[in-house]
């Protein structure tokens, strides 16, 4: 038996996708029901918990009060079987062996004092939000993301990232597993609302139990909870649709989810303009990337086509994709899980745009004009696999994740350049990360250690009135170690934190001959840092305080030697007034070491008509930076607000020129100072009626920024403004009709000595969708866009959709039309380093298209 475990634990970690072998386990059930009406308990809480008190194993009761449990035999023997409700008195068992226990609770009356219950919608304890989801689901839902948007206090933005009451999640997890590893937008856009039960989320938490209790609760993490029908049974959906002129979409999602593992299979393909590719997007920033810090890999040339900032992507997007995807986690035994996850993506676009430079100068205005043709092919291949083992006495994981990113893109230009430019830009990374935490009495020691190599080839190639080529190849290493050690003392905690820093990065390119006299230049930069924080903590009851007095002493190697030190303190606090308000203070003040990742002291052409030289700078940025936040959370009333204000001032002792010569602009960095000042203001508010069956929420930001920048040999200082409003509303007003509407008003204003410029964009958008039967659903969307275009008279455009759909049993068949008044273009104006552009982007004509999708 040994064996074939060791054999069969070889085999997971070569293709991660084969079954492990599990220890012996026992399954535990039973019902709990209210000793004096002998009804059913839904919803208590049952947990095993060893001698200390430690919770083993937990789930929920169901709607008729039965629960269930798998647990190991050895670890559950002399256990206590703890249920817990709110409204009755709790109950211990000890487990004597036995399969079953059936549970009579005594009703205990209390006044609930920070416990805020809304019956089969939201329940509040602690620091724990639990949403049931069908309080919450209409009938045009297809899957969890569509629910979660309509839950107040929760929001999920454009590109999927999710937030809760103004701050964005950690961790996305299925029944307390991270299947996703940060890219959950498969789970929001496939997963089916059906098979969900509820959706909570728990703030100040830590996930890792040798953390837990020392100063290290902060992360917010949301979890889903699934049916029990369905646990452990594959789940997903099959889609086929076709379409005029010349359309297609195939979508198939399989999951097995369970508590102890869990698989995904994605495989979908398209050319309606539907951007499948973002699903496989990393949207949670966890502590990995933070240690990367300073030393991302970034294409140096410019691959990618502009696309609207206000109009959804598949409006303008004419594209052909392929994504495939399958994940899996498996817990090897109860305290070590296996994950594994391997994608592939293959997205190639076609953009016509039409661009209006106008550089606004000291005593003039310069304008530029083109009309391009882009064909951007951007293809992905990423796996990685990670070991993790979490205990309360000991915690280890190891990573190895690799990727590959091959980007080309062909530009045909006309107007004032007119020619081709291709541009190739790849990127190939291994990254490898180690942790490890011994934790003992009050104190616990971290390990972390990181590296990654990578190799980024880039390639120009300019055709037309003149042939010219250039050739990038860069190579980047970087390691990291971290040596972590923090004691606790009750409300105290004392962490000192070390870490050594090595990184080297090598530039070679062969520039055109009518850049340079000379053909290539070569660039090497390298340093050695190290990283000394120390870090006093302190919490009482709802506050937490944290100091840390970072120093940074950097050893630069190249391209020239110098030896730096830079000191940031910082100071955190958060403040859980009651169970409704919260505060947040953050405030820093000191000098941060210079990005040296895209540090190169000779141009490079990023692409046909912009040059770039970023010579090193060591002087650190200098800053002084401050926020404040303040959040409401009525759990009763469900009512979420949050607020913010910002103010940040920096010097990086490097001012930016631009030089502006016919065709081309330049841009390089000079040694002086470079003062910006920022504020930033932001709030949202959002609300359920229960009375009118509606959803409201608002949004609002203003930012505030005040810099210079060198243009042609004189400073031109600047100031900008940007404002933006959204207020959304989704009601249910009839029990076959749902409306939503959506309003977002933008401003930007660019102001300089001698002249200014401002614009302004008002979106609408109103959907409505009405259900003749259980089984028809008919939706009627409309979009009203009102764009400023400079001096020139707003453009206004109006899109209208339509949607039809029956289902018949676990069948939906579909019908849409798209862009039925055929609009052919969109309009945007926008701001840069004192420019305007002003762009117009060509729609996907009218096109229609017909599907059938199976659930299963």
């Amino acid at each position: 038996m040994g064996l074939r475990r060791e054999i069969v634990i070889v085999i997971l970690l070569l293709l991660s996708f084969v079954p492990a072998v599990h220890g012996q386990t026992v399954a535990i059930t039973g019902r709990i029901v209210d000793r004096d009406t002998q009804k059913p308990v839904g919803g208590a809480t049952v947990s095993i918990r060893n001698a200390k008190n430690v919770i083993l194993y937990s789930t929920f009761s169901t709607g008729e009060g039965v629960f269930s449990l798998s647990a190991s035999s050895s670890l559950a023997e002399g256990c206590m079987l703890c249920v817990g409700s709110m409204g009755y008195e709790p109950v211990r068992v000890v487990l004597t062996g036995k399969s079953r226990y059936d549970i009579q609770l005594l009703p205990k009356p209390f006044e609930i004092k920070d416990v805020y219950v809304r019956p089969k919608k939201i329940v509040h304890r602690n620091d724990t939000t639990r949403y049931l989801v069908s309080s919450f689901t209409t009938q045009k839902d297809r899957t969890i993301g569509d629910v979660l948007r309509n839950m107040p206090g929760i929001d999920v933005a454009k590109d999927g990232t999710v937030s809760f009451n103004g701050k964005h999640i950690d961790k996305f997890l299925i029944e307390g597993l991270d299947l996703f590893d940060g890219q959950y937008n498969l789970a929001t856009e496939n997963v089916s609302h059906r098979i969900i039960s509820t959706v909570d989320i728990y703030e100040n938490q830590q996930t890792k139990k040798a953390f837990r209790g020392k100063g290290h609760d902060d992360e917010t993490i949301l979890n889903l909870r699934l049916k029990d029908k369905a646990k452990g049974h594959w789940s997903g959906n099959l889609e086929a649709s076709a379409g005029l002129p010349g359309l297609w979409e195939g979508e198939i999602f399989d999951a097995l989810l369970a508590a102890g593992h869990q698989t995904s299979v994605t495989a979908k393909s398209n050319n309606s303009g539907k951007d499948i590719t973002r699903e496989t997007k990393t949207l949670t920033l966890d502590e990995y990337a933070s240690l990367l810090g300073g030393s991302s890999l970034r294409p140096l040339l410019d691959v990618t086509a502009s696309t609207p900032s206000y109009l959804d992507d598949s409006r303008t997007r004419r594209s052909r994709a392929h994504v495939f995807h399958v994940a899996n986690i498996r817990k090897l035994s109860d305290y070590t899980t296996l994950r594994s996850k391997l994608y592939y993506n293959d997205d190639r676009n076609i953009a016509d745009i039409d661009n209006d430079i106008s550089y606004f100068l000291t005593d003039s205005v310069f304008h530029y004009a083109t009309t391009e043709h882009e064909i951007v092919n951007d293809r992905e291949l990423g796996a990685s696999v990670s070991v993790k083992t979490d205990k309360e006495n000991a915690y280890f994981s190891e990573e190895l994740r690799y990727s590959s990113q091959w980007q080309r893109n062909k530009d045909d230009i006309e107007g004032s350049y007119t020619g081709s430019a291709l541009t190739h830009s790849d990127i190939h990374k291994i990254e490898n990360r180690m942790e490890y935490v011994i934790p003992w009495a009050r104190n616990y020691l971290r390990i972390v250690s990181v590296n990654r190599l990578g190799i980024m080839p880039e390639r120009l190639s300019l055709g037309g009135d003149s042939c010219m080529q250039e050739n990038i190849d860069r190579y980047h290493f970087y390691s990291s170690t971290m040596l972590d050690y923090t004691y606790s003392l009750k409300r105290w905690s004392l962490s000192v934190n070390l870490e050594e820093r090595f990184f080297v990065s090598n530039l070679h390119n062969i520039l055109p001959a009518v850049l340079s006299a000379n053909s290539a230049m070569h660039s090497r930069t390298s340093y050695l840092a190290t990283v000394v924080c120390p870090e006093l903590g302190y919490r009482y009851q709802g506050l937490r305080l944290k100091l840390k007095l970072g120093t940074n002493a950097c050893h630069y190697i190249a391209p020239a030697v110098a030896m730096k030190v830079y000191f940031n303190p910082e100071l955190n606090v958060d403040w859980q007034i009651n169970s409704t308000w919260k505060m947040m203070c953050r405030a820093s003040l000191g000098e941060t070491a210079p990005e040296m990742s895209q540090v190169h002291d000779q141009p490079v052409m990023t692409d046909y008509r912009t040059y770039y030289v970023r010579p090193a700078c060591y002087e650190g940025v200098t800053a002084c930076s401050t926020t404040f936040g303040l959040a409401y959370s009525d759990y009763g009333n469900m009512l979420f607000v949050n607020a913010s204000v910002g103010y940040n001032r920096s010097n990086n002792h490097q001012v930016m020129s631009k030089q502006l010569e016919q065709d081309v602009v330049c841009y390089s960095w000079m040694k002086d100072d470079n003062r910006v000042r920022r504020t930033m203001i932001a709030g949202n508010v959002s609300k359920r009626f229960d009375a009118i069956k509606s959803m409201v929420s608002l949004r609002c930001l203003y930012l505030y920024t005040n810099a210079s920048i060198l243009q042609n040999d004189i400073m031109s200082p600047y100031s900008s403004q940007t404002v933006n409003t959204q207020l959304k509303v989704s009601s249910d007003p009839l029990s076959w009709l749902n409306v939503s509407y959506s309003l977002a008003y933008a401003r930007q204003l660019l102001k300089m000595e001698a002249s200014s410029s401002s614009s302004y964009h008002i979106n609408q958008r109103l959907l409505v969708t009405g259900y003749p039967t259980d089984r028809i659903n008919v939706s009627l969307q409309a979009e009203h866009y009102v764009s400023s275009l400079g001096e020139g008279k707003p453009k206004q455009d109006v899109l209208f959709d339509i949607l039809c759909s029956y289902r018949l049993g676990k069948v939906d068949l579909s019908l849409s039309c798209k862009n039925i008044l055929n609009q052919r273009y969109y309009y945007q104006t926008a701001y840069s380093d004192i420019s305007e552009s002003v762009t117009k982007y060509m729609l996907r004509g009218r096109n229609i298209m017909a599907g059938v999708t199976l659930y299963f």
